[in-house]
């Protein structure tokens, strides 16, 4: 079984990158800034250049008195991965290359070479606030 290379909360400033991975394997870009000066070329089987997600989750309830309430509140906020170079190339060997919620910067020219497919889909910023109160039929005595 093939490992899977994994670039993973990065930071990585440096002249040039080069990444070339075996063709059993599948590299994925996970939040990092890859940002190089001149050229970064990245060749696998097949690319995931993905965003990750930031949630929250925050859920309340009461019930004074005969009286009920909640409330839900989520966030969602997209962590997109940046790639940046003058030069910059994308290969695949054999499979999709698939990017998501991520930017991707070349400054002259940008190369996205795959063997199928070119994926690109947008990340997501989302929220739900969510409220619900019940009162009894009856009058409350204070």
């Amino acid at each position: 079984m093939a490992t899977t290379p994994t670039i993973a909360n990065t930071n990585l400033n440096t002249p040039n990158k080069t990444t070339t991975a075996l063709n059993g394997t599948t590299t994925k870009v996970l939040t990092p800034n890859l940002n190089t000066k001149n050229q970064l070329n990245t060749q696998a089987k097949a690319i995931d250049i993905k965003s990750v997600n930031d949630s929250t989750y925050t859920q309340s309830k009461s019930s004074p008195k005969g009286l009920f309430s909640s409330s839900v509140s989520a966030t969602t906020t997209n962590i997109a991965s940046n790639l940046t170079a003058n030069n910059l190339t994308i290969e695949t060997t054999k499979e999709d290359i698939n990017i998501t919620g991520s930017n991707i910067d070349a400054q002259q020219q940008l190369s996205l070479n795959s063997a199928k497919d070119i994926n690109i889909k947008a990340g997501y910023d989302g929220s739900l606030n969510e409220s619900y109160h019940k009162h009894p039929a009856y009058p409350l005595e204070v």
